[in-house]
C-alpha cells in the first residue's frame, strides 16, 4: 500500500494480528489496503459471499441482522465495532457467507485484505496463518459470547413479561 500510514503499527495493535513479528506484519500490510465508506454506507450484505476481511481503522461500523416482520424485513443493530475491530472474518471461515451485514455508523476508514490475496499469503505462511487463525478463533469467540448475552437479556425479558421460551432446537426432528 502506498499511503503514509504506518499500517504494520496499525495492525499490531488489533486482536487478528496481535503477537506477529515485525516481518509478519509487512507481509500482511503488503497485501492490505485502504477505503473508506461514509456514514450509512452498506460495507456488506448479510448472506452474500465473504470476499474481504475489514479492520476498522477509524470510526464506528455497525452490524446488523435482518429480522422478518411479515411482508418484510428489517434490519436491526446487534452491535457497533470501533476502531481496531475486525468485521468480515467470515472471509476465512467456510462456507465464506456473511453473517451479518455492516453499515458504516459514522464515516469510516477500512483496513481490507481481499480472501484471495490474504488466503494466498496464509497459504505461503503456514506460521504466519497459525498465528492468524488463533487469533480469529479469539474473535469469533468474543462475538459468540456478545450474542449469548444477547439472547440471555432477551429470554429474561420474556420470563419476566410471563411468556413461555421457546428453545428453536424444541422445534427440530
Amino acid at each position: 500500500m502506498k499511503d503514509s500510514v504506518n499500517i504494520e503499527a496499525e495492525l499490531a495493535s488489533t486482536q487478528l494480528f496481535a503477537e506477529l513479528t515485525d516481518s509478519e506484519l509487512e507481509k500482511v500490510a503488503s497485501v492490505t489496503n485502504l477505503q473508506s465508506a461514509a456514514k450509512s454506507s452498506e460495507i456488506f450484505k448479510y448472506g452474500t459471499e465473504a470476499a474481504a476481511i475489514f479492520v476498522i481503522r477509524s470510526g464506528i461500523v455497525a452490524l446488523r441482522f435482518p429480522i422478518p416482520i411479515r411482508e418484510t424485513s428489517h434490519s436491526i443493530t446487534i452491535y457497533e465495532k470501533p476502531a481496531g475491530s475486525v468485521i468480515g472474518w467470515s472471509t476465512l471461515v467456510a462456507p465464506y457467507r456473511l453473517t451479518m451485514s455492516a453499515e458504516a455508523s459514522t464515516d469510516v476508514e477500512l483496513f481490507t485484505l481481499e480472501r484471495e490475496a490474504f488466503s494466498g499469503l496464509l497459504d505461503a505462511e503456514p506460521g504466519l496463518h497459525l498465528k492468524v487463525m488463533k487469533n480469529l478463533s479469539r474473535v469469533i469467540g468474543d462475538r459468540v459470547a456478545m450474542l449469548e448475552v444477547i439472547i440471555l437479556r432477551d429470554l429474561q425479558r420474556q420470563a419476566s413479561q410471563g411468556r413461555p421460551s421457546r428453545s428453536p432446537a424444541s422445534s427440530v426432528g
